[in-house]
């Protein structure tokens, strides 16, 4: 599903639709949902600068495609771990021309979607939402010593909480 930009969120972001008809064990942190809890129902999502380009001739080159491919790749990875992991990350398909990154780390929704990081959508079922952000290896590596929290916290707080910037340097400096 995409969300395109608007005045107050000037990026679109994609959404995963379909991947929370799915229960599964969500670790978050060291811990994880019991497999009757009501929050193991998710969707993922990405977000993308405002002049990303969607229309067919775009996304015939794996440029331009390589999100939606991720996000595929991510919920084919989930359904054959039988869970999903904040702060886990998917490393990058080697796909087309070298993007800086190591992978693409799952993290709470952060300032997107404050109002419905969880979606109740009946008494007893909800859907939480994870954000698919892009990682450099030394900032995966730090989250052994300190946790996905932390770095989502140094995330924010060098403002990296909106769409996925190709050319963001990593926070070493603040790790």
């Amino acid at each position: 599903m995409l969300v395109e930009p608007s005045a107050s969120r000037d990026y679109y972001t994609l959404v995963t639709a379909g991947a929370s008809n799915h229960k599964f064990p969500i670790h978050i942190e060291g811990t994880h949902t019991e497999s009757d809890s009501d929050s193991e129902c998710f969707e993922l999502f990405i977000n993308l600068p405002k002049d990303w380009r969607f229309d067919d001739k775009a996304l015939n080159k794996l440029k331009m495609r390589w999100p939606l491919e991720h996000l595929r790749s991510a919920v084919i990875d989930t359904i054959n771990t039988n869970a999903i992991y904040h702060g886990g990350v998917l490393p990058f398909i080697p796909m087309c021309e070298p993007i800086p990154f190591f992978g693409l780390m799952l993290l709470s929704s952060m300032k997107e979607f404050e109002e419905f990081e969880t979606l109740q959508v009946s008494p007893g079922r909800q859907i939480d939402f994870y954000n698919l952000f892009p990682v450099h290896f030394n900032e995966w590596d730090w989250v052994f010593d300190n946790g996905a929290k932390a770095l989502e916290k140094v995330f924010l707080k060098n403002g990296f909480a909106g769409a996925i910037d190709i050319n963001r340097k990593s926070v070493n400096t603040e790790l």
